[in-house]
């Protein structure tokens, strides 16, 4: 019998990959419009978003192959944690005056849609090849 594929855990490298791919990007971005507390603030949301994603296909990935109700209940109380601890860090945070509150509230919102819409279309709908879509195959000259 063929190995489970890891897929949760495979979507999830792409997107933190993504993820760490434009974060310089996002905290220059917030530094030049907010300084350098909106440097700060969009590094930790960034940090908070990609966490985020790894954890969630972590937790999933611990109880592939066992029940479909595992799978369920684990994906559920991950997602209620990891909202939590979002909430949590936004409550710590908001009176920290070396981050600005506004920027890291957009950066967490707009990373996870940007990287969720990026990673769209890179994803395999089909039973034959969950995960990422499968590459191109390669053909040597003289095949058709």
């Amino acid at each position: 019998m063929d190995a489970i594929p890891a897929v949760e855990r495979e979507i999830a490298k792409d997107i933190v990959k993504r993820g760490l791919l434009i974060a310089p990007l996002v905290i220059v971005a917030g530094g030049i419009f907010r300084g350098t507390e909106g440097a700060l603030g969009a590094a930790i949301g960034t940090a908070i978003v990609l966490a985020n994603f790894w954890i969630s296909a972590y937790a999933v990935d611990r109880v592939v192959g066992t029940t479909p109700a595992r799978i369920g209940i684990v994906s559920v109380v991950s997602y209620v944690l990891r909202i939590g601890t979002i909430v949590a860090a936004l409550f710590i945070l908001r009176n920290v005056d070396a981050i600005d509150f506004a920027t890291l509230g957009i950066t967490l919102v707009g990373m996870h849609l940007l990287l969720l819409t990026w990673e769209a279309p890179h994803i395999s709908m089909t039973l034959g090849a969950p995960g990422l879509k499968p590459g191109a195959p390669v053909t040597t000259t003289g095949e058709q």
